[in-house]
């Protein structure tokens, strides 16, 4: 998969959500990491077509499966 953006995707834990679209990528708003339990790791915006009023914060792309189970990580 080369491009995650506009990809089909479903959360791990959560089927109450759906199919979801990915909309960008999202880095958590640390500049630097100050602290060992601080994470850099990927994110994705999603537009959940389900859902498509209920705002879901960024996920973790490694909660995150593509259409064919793979994780977005």
């Amino acid at each position: 998969m080369n491009s995650i953006i506009g990809s089909l995707c479903r959360h791990m834990q959560s089927h109450a959500l759906g199919l979801g679209v990915v909309m960008y990528e999202y880095k958590p708003p640390f500049g630097e990491k100050t602290h060992s339990t601080q994470t850099l790791k990927k994110a994705y915006k999603v537009h959940w077509l389900q859902h498509p009023r209920l705002d879901v914060p960024p996920i973790l792309g490694e909660h995150l499966i593509n259409m064919q189970g793979v994780a977005l990580d």
